[in-house]
C-alpha cells in the first residue's frame, strides 16, 4: 500500500510540475504558434489530472471532464489557428507584442 502512495503522489508531483512549467513557458513566449502548443499542452495535463484523481475518488465524473476537456482543446486549436493564418494576411506578422499597432487605431469618444 506504501509504494502505491509513493508512486501516486509522485506522479502527482510530476503532473503539476509540468502544468507549472507549461504555464510560465505560456506567460513568457511572444510566438503565437508556440503559445497555443503550451495551451494544449497545459490543457492535456489538466485532463490529466482528473483522470487521475477520478481514479482515486473512485468516480466517472473525472473521465467524462477529460473527455470534453480534449474536445474544447481540439476546438480551440483549430479556431486559434485559422484566427493566427486570417492576422498574419491581414498584418502580415506574427508577432503577439506590437505595441505600435494600437497607435493606429482611430479611438472615439463615447459621450
Amino acid at each position: 500500500m506504501a509504494m502505491v502512495l509513493f508512486i501516486d503522489y509522485y506522479f502527482l508531483s510530476l503532473l503539476l510540475l509540468y502544468f507549472s512549467s507549461f504555464l510560465f513557458f505560456f506567460l513568457n513566449e511572444r510566438n503565437p504558434f508556440l503559445i497555443l502548443i503550451l495551451l494544449e499542452f497545459q490543457l492535456i495535463m489538466l485532463a490529466l489530472l482528473f483522470i487521475y484523481f477520478s481514479y482515486l475518488n473512485h468516480s466517472v465524473l473525472g473521465y467524462i471532464f477529460a473527455l470534453f476537456i480534449i474536445a474544447f482543446a481540439g476546438a480551440e486549436a483549430s479556431v486559434g489557428i485559422s484566427l493566427l493564418i486570417v492576422f498574419y494576411r491581414i498584418r502580415g506578422l506574427f508577432s503577439v507584442y506590437f505595441p505600435s499597432a494600437l497607435e493606429r487605431v482611430q479611438w472615439k469618444k463615447i459621450s
